[in-house]
């Protein structure tokens, strides 16, 4: 049987809008449609992924760690955005070679040590 968004707001406590927008930026499963009604539903299993996410953030939450997640939640959107702009039209391993190439190799040595230095 599949679960409605009405139905999955309602159990993960959060606004219909609210998963649109998440489903609209991947961060749950997208959605299938009704075909008479063009509601988006999940099925048991992909609801179930999408409550577990939701619980995860609860007991984060419920662990004292709310101040910790809600910063998160606030800058989460301009780091995606740095990402996406960092990452724009060129391969992830271009951009890592790139950061690479810049650092200076005294400071790397200094932040992991020297594995060519024997330690006796």
């Amino acid at each position: 049987m599949n679960v409605t968004i009405g139905q999955l707001a309602h159990e993960v406590r959060r606004s219909v809008s609210t998963l649109r927008r998440l489903e609209r930026q991947g961060r749950i499963p997208r959605a299938h449609r009704m075909p008479l009604t063009g509601e988006r539903v999940w099925t048991q299993g992909e609801a179930e992924q999408i409550r577990a996410l939701f619980g995860m953030k609860v007991r984060l939450q419920s662990s004292g760690l709310d101040a910790l997640v809600a910063a998160l939640e606030e800058i989460a959107p301009e780091i995606e955005a740095e990402v996406e702009r960092v990452l724009a039209g060129r391969e992830p391993q271009d951009v890592v070679r790139e950061a690479l190439a810049a650092l200076n190799p005294r400071e790397v040595e200094d932040a992991v040590g020297n594995p060519r230095r024997s330690s006796s």
